[in-house]
């Protein structure tokens, strides 16, 4: 899977931060669990091959954000914005 530089960068600094990055079936898992015996997704994207992020913290995904630049996609993980 091809990303652009900037988001190849989130990918990266978000694995730094402590997230579990998973490439899985064409798009790559960006999520921080819980620490509880059954963890949750405390704050998590899923970044899609056409450069697309969908922000999976919130429960329901009829309230999911459709997320289009690398800076929005750093504020959603809590990374810094460069």
């Amino acid at each position: 899977m091809k990303l652009s530089k900037a988001k190849t960068a989130v990918v990266t600094d978000a694995a730094v931060a402590g997230f579990t990055v998973t490439i899985v079936a064409g798009h790559v898992e960006v999520i921080k669990y819980s620490a509880h015996v059954r963890p949750r997704i405390v704050c998590g994207l899923i970044i899609y091959p056409d450069g697309t992020a969908l922000d999976i913290t919130v429960g329901r995904l009829d309230c999911a954000r459709a997320i289009r630049s690398a800076a929005d996609m750093r504020r959603v993980l809590g990374l810094p914005v460069l």
